[in-house]
């Protein structure tokens, strides 16, 4: 189910701004936001599993997370059809399983 209440959120890393929310997904066992990166890593978008959020700032509408930038900025590109490709979760939780 969509959880509209972060989306825009600015999202942090441990080490500066990735981008803004752009999805959120709020399931048992399959949380996760879509980020945004703009102009950092060049209109790409990033999903980021909802275990590495530390916290959620509702007031300075900003999401918190547990990696780097560099963390951010290695995982695979998001692919609009990646709910449906097991595989590609797989990868995506592995990138991060060190964290």
């Amino acid at each position: 189910m969509p959880d509209e209440s972060v989306i825009g959120f600015e999202v942090e890393a441990i080490d500066g701004s990735i981008g803004t929310v752009d999805e959120a997904r709020h399931e048992p066992g399959d949380a996760y936001l879509v980020v945004d990166t703009g102009h950092w890593i060049f209109g790409k978008q990033r999903i980021i599993p909802g275990r590495l959020i530390t916290q959620i700032d509702a007031a300075d509408r900003k999401v918190y997370l547990s990696v780097s930038k560099a963390k951010v900025a290695g995982a695979p590109d998001h692919d609009s059809g990646w709910r449906d490709d097991q595989k590609l979760r797989e990868v995506i939780g592995g990138h991060y399983a060190e964290t």
